[in-house]
């Protein structure tokens, strides 16, 4: 079970994620900070919200002040003394023209569906034949 200040660091760390893209490459920067850090002086607030709510010395109020303040100190302290971090980055060449290319298959094939002018021409001859060709039958 999770104790009053673990509860606001259970789960992982999430990445935050950067992208500059262009004609030439597509470059990604993630950065994952380790929390690993912050874990024992999370434990030891835990421990002292147990005790102080085992002794019943704090009204609501003031435990959920005092709770304010150590989340408030835990953030300082990460601010001010950083932990190690994770950095990956990525360079995708040419991406874009991936996208491009798509765009010109897809063009080429509305160009390759949409129908040429001889071809209307020919089902209009066509229909007309086919009428003069009813019309003209000769009754046996």
């Amino acid at each position: 079970m999770l104790g009053p200040v673990s509860r606001f660091f259970d789960g992982e760390s999430t990445s935050e994620v950067g992208l500059e893209a262009g004609l030439r490459r597509d470059f990604w920067v993630s950065v994952a900070p380790d929390t690993q850090r912050l874990d024992p002086r999370v434990k030891e607030g835990d421990r002292v919200f147990a005790k102080a709510d085992n002794e019943a010395a704090l009204t609501p109020a003031q435990r959920d002040e005092f709770l304010g303040q150590a989340l408030d100190g835990l953030a300082r302290s990460y601010a001010t003394n950083p932990p190690p971090a994770t950095f990956r980055v990525l360079v995708s060449p040419m991406v874009t023209w991936i996208w491009l290319g798509a765009l010109v298959v897809f063009l080429g094939a509305l160009i390759a569906l949409w129908p040429s002018p001889r071809t209307v021409g020919r089902r209009v001859t066509a229909a007309y034949a086919a009428r003069v060709g009813r019309e003209a039958r000769v009754p046996v």
